[in-house]
């Protein structure tokens, strides 16, 4: 196993609650989508069989990885006849693909440094923005330790105003869990994680840092 220098982490621990974001800072998404294009790719073969789930399958993935998720579906309708699979079952697929339970693995300096903060009686949240049917989908699927001692919030259940970076749900975690905001850091990978602390008057740490603990 790879370790954590001691001498870095111990400041870490003057932290009380530790609140990660999932995607792309506990585990790599492109792990879940992956999966997720070729089950829609399936799918979709099931009422199309002359198309070749192949194809569809890298057509999925490598426009996702070149260009990103955005307008991926009519993307997909463009290049194939599929008339008769409708952006909301496309949907459905992306958000409720069947995956083992604990299949997909994380960063093995992140997962050391869960288990750490677990083990020094610290307090673990995930702060999430996306479909809650999704992300608790991703949830199952990600083998992280002590699942069940971390509370997993899903920002986007109240609405898009209430998601990252909106400070509202780290208020709610504050209060849940009997901290103040001085006690509190918030792991991320991205521009909005970072923005959602500073919202929020609390300190952060960026994914990437993990590598020179």
């Amino acid at each position: 196993m790879i370790r954590l220098q001691k001498y870095r982490v111990v400041k870490l621990l003057d932290y009380r609650l530790f609140i990660f974001d999932l995607d792309n800072t506990i585990y790599d998404e492109n792990n879940y989508l992956r999966k997720a294009y070729n089950y829609i790719a399936e799918m979709i073969f099931k009422k199309n069989s002359s198309l070749s789930v192949r194809q569809m399958s890298s057509f999925l993935i490598s426009e996702f990885e070149n260009n990103g998720r955005f307008n991926l579906y009519q993307k997909l309708l463009d290049k194939y006849d599929i008339g008769n699979f409708p952006l909301k079952e496309f949907l459905y697929c992306l958000r409720n693909v069947p995956i083992d339970c604990n299949s997909i693995p994380i960063d093995k300096k992140v997962q050391e440094l869960i288990t750490i903060l677990i083990n020094h009686k610290k307090m673990v949240s995930v702060l999430t923005n996306g479909n809650p049917d999704q992300q608790k989908n991703k949830i199952n699927s990600i083998d992280f330790p002590h699942k069940n001692e971390i509370k997993i919030y899903y920002a986007s259940s109240k609405g898009s105003e209430f998601e990252k970076p909106s400070p509202y749900f780290i208020d709610k975690i504050k209060y849940d869990s009997c901290v103040e905001k001085n006690e509190i850091l918030f792991i991320g990978d991205s521009k909005i994680d970072s923005d959602t602390a500073k919202n929020s008057c609390i300190d952060f740490m960026n994914i990437n840092q993990i590598e020179q603990l």
